[in-house]
């Protein structure tokens, strides 16, 4: 998920509701794999796939890909 899609989204669906202008925070989580042949742990820059210790390809995305709705606060 691109933050900006998300916000720009957002706001195209709340134009003329009761819900134009309400704040969207994104905290964005480190997309992090793990190297299914020497099993080292990374972050993943630039969407390279490959294992910085042994140049492996096989990689498993372990976090990052996830997308929860933290809270909602109405008044």
């Amino acid at each position: 998920m691109v933050p900006h899609s998300l916000t720009f989204c957002f706001e195209i669906i709340t134009k003329d509701t009761p819900f134009e202008g309400v704040n969207l925070e994104i905290e964005q989580v480190l997309l992090t794999g793990r190297c299914i042949d020497c099993g080292e742990e990374f972050i993943i820059k630039e969407y390279r796939f490959i294992c910085p210790k042994c140049g492996s390809r096989e990689i498993e995305t372990i976090a990052g890909k996830e997308l929860f709705i933290k809270e909602i606060e109405v008044q």
